[in-house]
């Protein structure tokens, strides 16, 4: 009964001064770092172009800045082949698995997608993998490439595997800075 007691007593004094150690080193906030500085640049509004199967229609997204700057979380509206589409996507950087990632989700996908991928200094393109769910209702690989061209333009293209395996464009989206 006295040890008990004891080992009791010794957890509560050892975890009150794991506490108060705690409160005089205040822990410090961790920072943004490059990859998300890199993700921040898209922070603003966008007019956007997309052409899809030979029609183009136009857009507009909305690029914050998420908590903390790890994340931005984007807001995009727009008209897909007559009908309105509307899709919101957050962009952050994984520290541990030093891999860009996303997670998108929109009114005609009835999943999230969830994609990560690299970026290029040299060509200045982001590009993300990942499987999302296609016209056949199942899962599909896709490949999402992003380029800056300038600091007002980004160029987003989508492919996807064809019905023969290989790679097909599925859409193209050209983004430029609102004024």
């Amino acid at each position: 009964m006295f040890q008990k007691l004891f080992l009791v007593l010794a957890a509560a004094v050892l975890g009150t001064a794991v506490w108060a150690f705690r409160q005089d080193a205040p822990m410090e906030m961790p920072q943004p770092g490059p990859e998300h500085k890199l993700l921040a640049r898209a922070v603003g509004k966008w007019d956007s172009t997309m052409e899809m199967m030979g029609q183009s229609s136009k857009g507009q997204m909305t690029v914050e800045l998420g908590p903390g700057g790890f994340t931005t979380v984007s807001s995009f509206t727009s008209d897909m082949m007559g009908m309105p589409f509307i899709g919101r996507g957050i962009d952050g950087y994984d520290v541990n698995k030093k891999k860009f990632v996303t997670m998108w989700v929109d009114n005609m996908t009835p999943s999230p997608t969830l994609l990560e991928g690299t970026h290029d200094e040299k060509t200045n393109t982001l590009t993300m993998f990942g499987e999302m769910v296609g016209p056949s209702g199942k899962l599909e690989k896709h490949r999402y490439v992003t380029t800056w061209p300038d600091e007002n333009t980004m160029k987003f293209e989508v492919f996807a595997q064809g019905a023969d395996g290989k790679e097909v464009s599925s859409f193209t989206i050209l983004y430029k800075r609102s004024k």
